[in-house]
C-alpha cells in the first residue's frame, strides 16, 4: 500500500476531488480535526455513519474504489498527531490488515492508555468504522 498524497503534500493540505478519483484509492483515511464526529465526549456514531453515507452516495466520490468497497475510515486527529499516534497506528493496522492483527484490540490498548497514563476512564469515539467489530474486512 502506498501513500498517494506524498508527492503533493509534505505535511497537510488540500487535494482536489479530481485527483482522488484519478488515483482510484484503495483506502481513504480522514482525520477529524473538528470534534464534530470524534472525541472523548462523543458516544454515538450516528453522525459518522451519516457522513460516510454522504460520501458513498456522492456521484463523484462513489467512483473511487475505497468508497465503493467501504474502505473509508475516520480517525480522531489526536490519534495521528500526538503521543497517542501509536494507538492510531494500531487502529489502522487492525482495519487494513485484520488477519495479521487478529490478536490486537486497539480499543483495549487505548483504554489501557487512558487509565494508566491519563488516570481517567476510557470513553469516546476515536476511529470509525471498526470493521473488526462488524466482520467487514478488506478484500
Amino acid at each position: 500500500m502506498k501513500n498517494v498524497v506524498d508527492k503533493y503534500l509534505t505535511a497537510y493540505g488540500r487535494l482536489s476531488i479530481k485527483y482522488l478519483v484519478k488515483e482510484n484509492l484503495d483506502v481513504i483515511v480522514i482525520a477529524d480535526f473538528s470534534t464534530i464526529y470524534t472525541v472523548y465526549l462523543k458516544n454515538s456514531t450516528d453522525r459518522l455513519r451519516e457522513f460516510l453515507e454522504r460520501i458513498e452516495h456522492d456521484p463523484v466520490l462513489s467512483k473511487i474504489k475505497a468508497v465503493r468497497e467501504g474502505h473509508v475510515f475516520i480517525v480522531d486527529y489526536q490519534l495521528v498527531l500526538n503521543v497517542r499516534s501509536i494507538i492510531g497506528a494500531f487502529y489502522l493496522a487492525k482495519a487494513l490488515y485484520p488477519k495479521l492483527f487478529k490478536d490486537i484490540d486497539p480499543d483495549k490498548l487505548h483504554e489501557e492508555f487512558f487509565e494508566k497514563w491519563f488516570g481517567i476512564p476510557y470513553r469516546g469515539i476515536w476511529f470509525y468504522p471498526e470493521p473488526w467489530k462488524t466482520n467487514a474486512t478488506l478484500s
